[in-house]
């Protein structure tokens, strides 16, 4: 293991980041430092540039592994090499903003009639509902 690696675990582990959130920063450094055959502290704000066009052009990473990958090198600059790597060089992308379903009065009163229909057993009384399992 390389020195930058376990400071790197060492940084994120005094933050008390959960295992899962480590393994997944040091991958995304590892991957990072991989595609230039460089160490990250031998790279910069271009090289981070380039990176984010390769995983969002060739790679076609989806959306939260993109923003994994942001994220681990915001805080491998920051917090570990203590760098003056302005975070508006690594941008987060914007979120698309999605519009809520809604259902046309047809619809809503379809899915009440469904929903009265199933409540009604075979006996023409209510059903109960199933019991839950328990979970081990």
């Amino acid at each position: 293991m390389t020195p930058l690696r376990q400071r790197v675990l060492g940084d994120l582990q005094i933050r008390h980041y959960s295992p899962n959130t480590v393994r997944a920063f040091i991958r995304s450094i590892a991957e990072f430092a991989k595609h230039f055959g460089k160490s990250p502290d031998l790279l910069g704000a271009e090289q981070i540039r380039e990176y984010q066009l390769y995983l969002i052009k060739e790679k076609r990473v989806s959306l939260s592994s993109y923003i994994q990958a942001v994220c681990s090198l915001r805080f491998l600059y920051t917090n570990t090499l203590h760098r003056q790597v302005a975070v508006e060089r690594i941008p987060l992308p914007r979120y698309e903003k999605k519009l809520p379903v809604i259902l046309s009065r047809e619809e809503v009163k379809l899915v009440l009639e469904r929903r009265r229909i199933s409540a009604i057993g075979p006996c023409c009384r209510p059903c109960t509902p199933p019991a839950r399992e328990s979970r081990k």
